[in-house]
């Protein structure tokens, strides 16, 4: 007991002494604004007070507090509640196992996400209890859960606690692993205890307070620091001692801790954030308007480095000292400023809208570091332009009613009266040859020798201008810009302006900066951009080249005049002048409010370089200062994946190496790639291999679609590049196949074509029937015909015909009629031949027909001597040398009217022969008044010859027949009987139709 109570006096007096040494190396962050980029419900966060952050390992960053689970990409939050299967919405700790699998601590319990799905543990698996305050998975793998009732252990198969030893009964509060190390630190509500080659070793931390352990890091030599509800405690030498109590503030809760890649630890606490660089601690406010904001809960430092605090106004994002702003918050009253300079006292001087102007001294305590200067310091008025620091620690201040001089805190003011060409003092220059030049309205003035000398460019009345901005160069000359005028060179041995527009073949009307490279080059920034003169050519930059905007309010290079930095209306444009030296090309960045750059928009003389090389900026939000030395980089590869797979933009689960139907070729992809840093500035570059021969050029989409892809293997790859433009080429990619349709594929072709030989040869062996039988009929049809048109050839050279006109002719030459057995003769003769010429004929003329029809009429008239007469009529529209009919076709048929029809009758007959055009069809009809086909029947009936058959109508009907059967012709006949009013017969009527073409 005695020796406990001496070491306890012994811990107290070592921990006074060390507050006692700290005490002094405290320093405040209220006098400046730092970028904390904050992310809340209006953002889609869940909730606001945030209880635990992680980064797993594809880059997403989650977070839990009251409210569920979230997960934010970047670009936007997806929130997890109990309806998602959470086992409950109160959410404390979140880790991840080698499996990539997600585990997250909740007051119900512990639950693992993966696939897309949560699975729950509680106290029936194997969990001490279902209050689950904080989760570490070791270097081993082996996940540890801290409860309200002790410590258990998941191995990947089971859930183990251990009651053997340690803080078994204990509230666990917080874990910590050292890198490289298999210590396991444990924080309870009762002390430490480290677990290390299977044993618990306990530790006692305030003796005198709480002994609750809330959070444990290790600082960057290694020794392990708990914090408290009463201050923060390191180890040494086996003992916790007490290391940091804050100048002028009760020691605060400590909520958590982390120790930064750089050495850093970070307490975030109940009033705000602090940090131990080894040296000295410094507190952070991380809002001056939402208390809230400062009850820091959670801290986690992402793979880019960037600081994450979980407050109770959501979670905050701290990427350094970069920039650090100075407004209405830190004592000055405007938040418009212009001008900038610095004294030889090293103290800041800032020009404002409509407050005068102000001296910032950085060593002055919180509240009073903005000393003004206005009208009531006898400052010339509260709007002020532009400010210049001499030599002689006098402060010229240009305002818009005249240049004001400051000495020993006083003013003396100079106007138009004076000597200078305008009461408006918009920017103030010194020259080489160190004279001073004063821009205002309508020129410039000169001040040598104690004396203003003005020069005016122009004295027009109707003009109305201001001179904004004045630079010299080698030569001498001076470069003189203003607004809405142009540009002007004047020329400081002679006097007077010339065109500057012109020399330099530009037509810009509006200049406020001008800034000289190392090269000499000069840089001229207006309301179109930068122009570049290198006194030869002159070049441009804008928007396309990736300025931010291209109204360009102030210029300033830096220290090494490697990079021209230009203010806009849009936030900043850093241009590598380097580079564009190099080759030309013009590598721009831009700066704005994720960054750090909260100002947005820059105003007029609103530059100035430090010696130290840090810049300030006048802005439309207040005074910001950049640190190139604090302003951290973001070296680390974005974390690209993809995100989704929409088939005919339908969300599908596409698996790699998924096999597609070949019409599941519309497919879009959408993709992420992960920076925290600035999630806008994300570029991306696509290719599907097997469809693009090449990456697509850079894009900020983040989806590509294909459309109608043709079969085959693909692999769709995606890189990305984070804000400052490093790109990861190592692509997140999926393969997938699209299926060759069955039409397509080799097997279907090979089966096709053998069906189609098959089918081939089928249809050959079947024509090749079809032709054999069709040549068999056709054969058979011609012989038939042939047999036919002999039978005609017969029927038409019958005997009795043939025995009968030799008879006429025989009593032609008994009766002495010599001439009418000479023309008879003559007529047989010709009749002959024709019957000869035509049977040699399948088809013949019209006109061969009806000359051949006449000829055998008019043998029959004379044989019969008058006994009927005939007229053979042809329509007008017919041409008889065109149309063709079958040889031989109708005599048949007028032989049959004449001596079944005609000859029989008592009265002188009339054969009438007609042919008609009707449509396609030629009709040739043959119409006699003889006695009939009935009465004909009769007499042959009663006839002692009636055995005799006349066979050409018969001949020729069958004929018919088989040439339609020939040739697919529709030769056809009518024969109609012809009857008087009182039903006696009237003779006989036959119409042959004959298709023409």
């Amino acid at each position: 007991m005695f020796r406990k109570r001496n070491a306890a006096a012994k811990k107290w007096r070592h921990s006074l002494a060390l507050f006692i040494f700290l005490f002094g190396s405290f320093s405040s962050g209220f006098s400046q604004s730092l970028n904390f980029r904050n992310y809340s419900v209006d953002d889609g966060l869940p909730f606001v007070e945030v209880y635990t952050i992680f980064q797993d390992a594809n880059g997403n960053l989650w977070s839990g507090g009251y409210g569920g689970l979230s997960r934010f990409d970047g670009i936007s939050f997806t929130n997890f509640s109990p309806r998602s299967g959470l086992p409950n919405h109160w959410v404390t700790s979140i880790s991840e196992d080698g499996n990539h699998d997600l585990w997250v601590g909740t007051i119900s319990g512990v639950s693992r996400y993966s696939e897309n799905k949560f699975t729950n543990y509680k106290k029936q698996d194997g969990l001490p209890d279902d209050y689950v305050n904080c989760l570490l998975h070791d270097n081993s793998n082996v996940l540890w859960i801290g409860t309200s009732k002790g410590i258990c252990k998941y191995n990947g198969d089971k859930f183990l606690s251990d009651t053997s030893e340690g803080p078994h009964k204990n509230f666990i509060l917080c874990f910590y692993q050292q890198q490289n190390s298999q210590k396991v630190w444990i924080g309870t509500d009762h002390g430490v205890f480290l677990f290390e080659n299977g044993k618990y070793t306990y530790f006692d931390v305030a003796l005198f307070g709480n002994n609750s352990i809330t959070a444990l890091t290790a600082d960057k030599n290694g020794n392990i620091i708990a914090g408290t509800s009463d201050g923060i405690f390191r180890l040494e030498d086996g003992h916790f001692k007490l290391i940091l109590t804050p100048q002028g503030f009760d020691m605060p809760a400590v909520n958590s801790m982390i120790t930064d890649r750089n050495g850093i630890t970070w307490i975030g606490s109940g009033n705000g954030l602090y940090s131990f660089d080894g040296k000295k601690f410094t507190y952070y406010r991380i809002s001056n308007s939402d208390v809230n904001a400062d009850n820091v809960v959670s801290l986690y430092e992402d793979y880019e480095g960037s600081l994450w605090l979980g407050t109770h106004t959501g979670i905050f994002r701290f990427r350094g000292e970069g920039f650090i702003s100075y407004g209405t918050a830190e004592g000055l009253n405007s938040s418009f400023i212009f001008g900038i300079d610095k004294d030889k006292n090293g103290k800041l001087w800032v020009c404002s809208e409509n407050d005068g102007a102000y001296k910032y001294d950085a060593s002055a305590p919180a509240g009073k570091k903005f000393i003004r200067f206005s009208k009531e310091e006898g400052l010339a008025s509260d709007k002020s332009n532009t400010v210049c620091a001499m030599e002689n620690n006098d402060v010229w201040i240009g305002t818009d009613r005249g240049l004001s001089v400051i000495t020993n805190g006083k003013a003396k003011n100079f106007h138009r009266s004076n000597g200078l060409n305008s009461d408006t003092v918009n920017c103030i220059f010194r020259d080489r040859k160190g004279r001073l030049w004063l821009g205002g309205g309508k020129g410039i003035t000169l001040y040598e020798n104690g004396k203003f000398i003005p020069y005016y460019i122009s004295t027009d009345p109707e003009m109305n201008f201001d001179v904004w901005c004045i630079a010299d160069d080698d030569d001498g000359k001076l470069w003189v810009g203003t607004y809405t005028a142009g540009l002007y060179v004047f020329d400081t041995g002679t006097g007077k302006f010339s065109d500057g527009r012109k020399k330099l073949g530009i037509s810009a009307d509006s200049y406020f900066s001008v800034c000289e490279d190392k090269q000499g080059k000069l840089y001229f920034g207006t309301l179109d951009g930068i122009f570049i003169y290198d006194h030869h050519t002159t070049d441009h930059v804008g928007e396309e080249n990736g300025l931010s905007s291209e109204l360009i309010y102030c210029m300033s290079m830096d220290k090494e005049k490697n990079f021209l930095w230009a203010g806009t209306n849009q936030g900043l444009s850093r241009l590598d002048v380097n580079a564009y030296d190099k080759d030309g090309s013009k590598i721009i960045t831009t700066f704005g409010k994720e960054e750090g750059f909260s100002g947005v928009e820059s105003n007029t003389n609103g530059t100035y370089l430090d010696e130290d090389g840090v810049i300030w900026f006048g802005t439309v939000n207040g005074l910001i200062r950049y640190s190139p030395d604090d302003f951290v980089k973001n070296s680390a590869y974005t974390k690209t994946s993809i995100t989704g797979v929409r088939l005919f933009y339908n969300d599908t689960a596409l698996a790699n190496g998924a096999l597609l139907n070949w019409d599941d070729n519309n497919i879009s992809f959408d993709y992420v790639g992960i920076c925290l840093t600035n999630p806008a500035k994300v570029q991306y570059q696509f290719m599907l291999e097997g469809f693009d021969s090449k990456f697509s050029p850079p894009t900020k989409e983040r989806t590509a679609r294909y459309s109608n892809l043709p079969p085959g293997n693909y692999t769709f790859k995606v890189i990305s590049a984070n804000n400052e433009g490093l790109w990861n080429n190592d692509p997140a990619a999926i393969s997938f196949t699209i299926e060759t349709p069955v039409w397509k594929q080799a097997w279907f072709w090979l089966l096709l074509t053998g069906i189609s030989i098959s089918i081939l040869g089928l249809a050959i062996l079947w024509r090749i029937r079809l032709i054999k039988n069709k040549e068999r009929v056709e054969s058979e049809v011609q012989v038939a015909l042939a047999r036919n048109e002999l039978k005609a050839l017969r029927a038409q050279m019958n005997p009795h015909f043939v025995f009968n006109s030799l008879n006429s002719i025989q009593h032609f030459i008994l009766t002495n009629k010599s001439a009418d057995a000479g023309k008879y003769l003559n007529k047989f003769a010709r009749l002959m031949r024709v019957i000869l010429n035509n049977s040699e004929k399948s088809v013949i003329a019209l006109s061969e027909e009806i000359e051949y029809l006449k000829l055998y009429l008019g043998l029959e008239e004379m044989r019969f001597e008058n006994k009927f007469e005939w007229s053979i009529e042809v329509e007008k529209d017919i041409d008889a040398d065109f149309f063709e009919i079958p040889a031989m076709l109708l005599q048949p048929y007028v032989e049959n009217a004449i001596l079944h029809g005609l000859t029989p009758a008592k009265q002188k007959g009339h054969l009438k022969i007609s042919m008609k055009l009707k449509g396609e069809t030629l009709v040739c009809t043959i119409e006699d008044n003889g006695i009939g086909r009935e009465r004909a029947r009769e007499m042959r009936q009663f006839s002692k010859r009636k055995d005799d058959k006349s066979l050409g109508m018969k001949i020729t009907h069958d004929r018919l027949e088989l040439i339609n059967r020939l040739h697919g012709s529709q030769l056809s006949l009518a024969i109609t009987d012809l009857y008087h009013e009182d039903k006696s017969p009237a003779g006989t009527r036959v119409d042959i139709f004959i298709p023409v073409s």
